[in-house]
């Protein structure tokens, strides 16, 4: 993760407002590492939009607070499509690169 996470820090928010969390980006990004790593298969062409249970959480609130805050779900998130396809060629080259070694 930490190679495609390299390719594309400089263009796109990959953390959250906090600075220490992954944005939404950040997760996708990941997940699209994830998926060629596990699957073997190109990460283009995944969807842009993904439906979670996330927490109603304040990143502004001590991170004890996010244990105790009820989910709130199921929401979808459409991402960026220009950003997705980024992510999604990072995160082959970053495997190829890592399998290349």
């Amino acid at each position: 993760v930490g190679r495609a996470w390299g390719m594309l820090r400089d263009r796109y928010n990959l953390y959250y407002k906090d600075g220490e969390h992954t944005s939404p980006q950040g997760a996708y990004l990941a997940a699209c590492v994830f998926f060629v790593t596990l699957t073997g298969q190109s990460a283009v062409g995944l969807p842009a939009t993904f439906t979670f249970t996330a927490p109603t959480y304040d990143p502004g609130a001590p991170l004890e607070a996010a244990f105790e805050t009820p989910e709130v779900g199921p929401r979808s998130l459409k991402l960026d499509t220009e950003f997705c396809l980024a992510a999604q060629k990072a995160a082959d080259a970053a495997v190829a690169d890592w399998s290349a070694r």
